[in-house]
Order: structure tokens, then C-alpha cells, then sequence
């Protein structure tokens, strides 16, 4: 049963403009397909989130981390958690192949992404910001 048709028995599915609108995913396939790219896309964000929230060994690491208050860094810490958390709750059940607890990670999921719309804007629009501010390297 593709997404479209699934849809139809889970009202509660997000609509198939808005997985293709987020996440660049063809929505005409499987909830299963559809979920392992949208775990693909969160782990990768994920990792970003975690580019920002942690001092690396990268100079990328080291000034966003500087960039950002510790203010934000709480507030993007509950957004990194939250994806974690979806990343984990998909992969306990990845391989059970069990329509309903796929339809309910993908709600969940449109849930933490719109929890999180606005503090993930926030927070790349001051990285952005602050590296176009950012003087150049003294040789």
C-alpha cells in the first residue's frame, strides 16, 4: 500500500505535500521507504544539531559553539534530544514491519518538527549571521 492510499486509512498520517515539502521525499512508495529516508534526513540534522551543541575537533565546531548563548544551546539541546529520541523509537521497531507504530513514528515526528520549526530558524539564522560578521583569519 503506497502513502497516498494509507493516508486514506490514517487520517492522522501528515499529508504527502508536507513529507515532500521537508524532507525532498517521494511520497509514492511505502510508509516503510518513506520512513527510513525521513531517519536518514533527522540522523544527518541530528548531526548538525550536534556540530553546534558540542566543541569538536573542527574550527566549524569550535565558533558556532561560541556563536550561540547558552540560552540557546538549552533550547537546541531539547530539539537535538527530541530527534534522537524519534531516531531511536524508529529503529526499535525498524524491522517488525508493523504498519501502525510506522504511521505513529511519522505523526510524531511532524510533531517534533514543528515543536522545533522555529528554534532551528532561530538558531541558523544567527549562525549565518555571525560567520558573515566573523573577521577574517590574521596570517
Amino acid at each position: 500500500m503506497n502513502y497516498v492510499e494509507l493516508r486514506r486509512k490514517y487520517k492522522n498520517l501528515p499529508d504527502a505535500d508536507w513529507i515532500a515539502s521537508r524532507f525532498g521525499i517521494d511520497t509514492n512508495r511505502s510508509i516503510f521507504e518513506i520512513n527510513r529516508d525521513v531517519v536518514e534526513k533527522l540522523e544527518n540534522f541530528a548531526d548538525a544539531l550536534e556540530q553546534v551543541l558540542t566543541v569538536k575537533e573542527s574550527y566549524r565546531s569550535f565558533m558556532e559553539h561560541k556563536f550561540i548563548s547558552r540560552s540557546d544551546l538549552e533550547k537546541l539541546y531539547v530539539v537535538y534530544k527530541n530527534f534522537i529520541s524519534c531516531v531511536c523509537k524508529f529503529n526499535s521497531f525498524v524491522f517488525s514491519g508493523d504498519v501502525e507504530k510506522n504511521v505513529n513514528w511519522l505523526v510524531e515526528v511532524k510533531e517534533v518538527l514543528e515543536e522545533a520549526q522555529s528554534q532551528i530558524e532561530d538558531t541558523f539564522s544567527t549562525l549565518s549571521k555571525k560567520w558573515k560578521e566573523e573577521k577574517a583569519l590574521e596570517s
